[in-house]
This record gives C-alpha cells, structure tokens and sequence, in this order.
C-alpha cells in the first residue's frame, strides 16, 4: 500500500467516525424536540412549528457563513425540483410531528417516528436502487410487528393512552 492510499484510508474511516458521531448527536438533539413540544404547552403546533423553523434555518445559515458558503435558503430554491421534493417532504414531516406530539403522547409520537429508517430502507431500495438484503427485510418485517403489538398494547382498556 502507497503512502497516499493509507493517509486516503485514514481520513475516510477519521470521517466515517465523524459522520457516526455526528448522526449520534443529531438524534440526541432530534430527541429532545417532544420534550420541548409537550413543554411548550402556551403554544398551539403552528406558533412551534414557527419557532422551530425559523431556529432552525438560523443555526445552518450560521454554521454555512462560517464555512465561508452563501445563503442556503436561495440555494434550496435554485436546487432544482428534487431539492424542492425534498424540502416539501421535510416540512410535512415536521408538521405531522409537532401535530401529533401536540394531540397524542409523546411516547406513541417518538414510536411512529422511530419508522423513518424502515421506510427509508424501503424507498431506497425501490427509488435508489440500493440493495436491502434479506436479513434488512426481516428485521423491517420484526419492526413493523414489534410497533403493532406496542400501539396495540397501549390502547388496551385501563392502559394510560
């Protein structure tokens, strides 16, 4: 192996760990949006949907200049129509969140979310083309049946839903 193909080596495995830890933190963030959303109980889902997304679009833009990039939100719209798609899709899935963290528990939201992945996986692999083995398959089918028996056992009579 060459010097530059073991330095290549190291800095994708150093930002595999980064992107890992990254991906970590933003789901500890991501998480503590039902505390805030169920803390928040003087506001109505638009009022901190409003917030949210304007706090939000101020962190990245920050974090973008710093990195000496231009405006993001403009780029978003000259992005062409699979970023618009993308940006359409994440602002209903915020909407639906903050709605339903603002109407039912926030266990029961937090557990329907949980099925972003599975669903990714799935729309990967029919959209991307991307490969889901047999054992991804079955681990999604394991899922689906686990969250079935969890939503029911949460309206059996007496239960606290």
């Amino acid at each position: 192996m060459r010097v530059d193909e073991a330095v290549g080596a190291g800095e994708h495995h150093r930002a595999n760990l980064v992107a890992s830890a990254m991906a970590v933190a933003a789901g500890t963030v991501w998480s503590f949006g039902a505390l805030t959303a169920k803390k928040a109980d003087q506001s109505d889902a638009w009022q901190y949907l409003l917030w949210r997304s304007i706090g939000v679009i101020l962190v990245m833009e920050i974090l973008n200049r710093r990195k000496g990039g231009g405006p993001l939100v403009t780029k978003a719209f000259r992005s062409g129509p699979w970023m618009l798609m993308a940006c359409a899709a994440l602002m209903l899935a915020s909407v639906a969140f903050v709605y339903a963290l603002k109407t039912t528990t926030a266990a029961n939201t937090a557990l329907f979310s949980s099925m972003s992945p599975l669903v990714a996986a799935v729309l990967a692999g029919i959209f991307l083309r991307e490969r889901v083995t047999p054992v991804t398959v079955m681990a999604i089918g394991v899922a689906f049946v686990g969250l079935f028996v969890m939503v029911q056992a949460g309206n059996a009579p007496g239960s606290a839903n």
